[in-house]
């Protein structure tokens, strides 16, 4: 909730700024002065008055007056804010998509390691479809676990479909290796 709040106010702050240049932008802000000043001496005479609207001594002051340097400096220190802000959005972004992909995973890790159990349970009381099924539906939720298809792999080997329990304990091999039990259940489903 802490980082929400913050990246919400990050946003905001964005936001701010860029309603902040738009309105600059409108008014003249930092780079109307060279604008201005061309824009006076662009400026048609009024002739039926005689006088003149801006001489160009009085827009060359204008000039001199101006500070480029300064201006092009406020350009480039709001660009870093504003850029330093997006990338603290994007940070805390990414830190909160981590944060929930790891909650997700623990939640998914919690749900296998209960049809685990519960296929072990029904194991143990050879009920070997049931085993089955809890251990597909654990290995739904974690796909990655070497121990649940070598589970599932003795279970189909006690319903004698040993194709299927070559095939994951070929699978619990994949992903582990030096998993004895799946060698040995394979080696089972193919002697049989």
């Amino acid at each position: 909730e802490a980082e929400s709040r913050e990246i919400e106010e990050a946003k905001a702050e964005l936001a701010r700024l860029a309603l902040e240049d738009e309105r600059r932008s409108k008014a003249g802000g930092d780079a109307a002065a060279p604008a201005s000043a061309a824009a006076a001496a662009a400026a048609p005479t009024k002739a039926a008055a005689g006088t003149r609207v801006g001489s160009g001594a009085t827009n060359f002051d204008k000039w001199q007056s101006y500070d480029a340097e300064g201006a092009v400096e406020a350009l480039e220190r709001r660009e870093c804010e504003r850029e330093a802000l997006r990338q603290r959005v994007v940070s805390l972004e990414n830190k909160r998509a981590r944060e929930e992909a790891m909650r997700r995973r623990g939640e998914s890790e919690a749900r296998a390691d209960a049809m685990r159990a519960r296929g072990n349970a029904a194991f143990g009381s050879a009920r070997y479809e049931d085993a089955v099924s809890d251990y597909t539906e654990a290995l739904e939720a974690n796909p990655r676990s070497a121990a649940l298809y070598a589970n599932r792999s003795l279970a189909l080997l006690k319903l004698r479909a040993f194709d299927e329990a070559e095939e994951d304990a070929t699978a619990a091999l994949d992903l582990e290796p030096s998993c004895v039990k799946a060698r040995l259940r394979r080696a089972a489903a193919r002697t049989e």
